[in-house]
């Protein structure tokens, strides 16, 4: 019984761990994507976690909610500017380019 408990578990901490990768390549696409539609570049070509949180979606289901921060830049990285993705579940939520901008791909 504890062997099966055990399998449970760590089948529950891998698929865990593959939605968490999942919405971490969907936040790097949709920055990506905002950053080119912009002219800017995508530093390190990277997102990372900053927040995670538990939040129902527009259908009322709870979903956990990430915050995700990126670096960019308009000019080669001599000046380096911070962004933010939020998604919810594999949604992009909001995506902020600059203070007071938000783009909603």
């Amino acid at each position: 019984m504890n062997e099966l408990l055990l399998l449970l578990l760590l089948g529950l901490g891998g698929l865990a761990w593959y939605k968490a990768m999942q919405g971490r390549e969907m936040a790097r696409a949709a920055c990506l994507a905002a950053c080119r539609r912009y002219g800017v570049q995508l530093l390190d070509d990277t997102v990372v976690l900053e927040r995670l949180w538990p939040e129902q979606d527009r259908r009322g289901r709870w979903r956990i909610s990430r915050s995700y921060g990126f670096e960019f830049s308009s000019d080669g990285g001599l000046s380096r500017q911070e962004g933010r993705v939020v998604m919810v579940g594999t949604r992009v939520e909001h995506l902020y380019l600059a203070p007071g901008e938000v783009f909603i791909p």
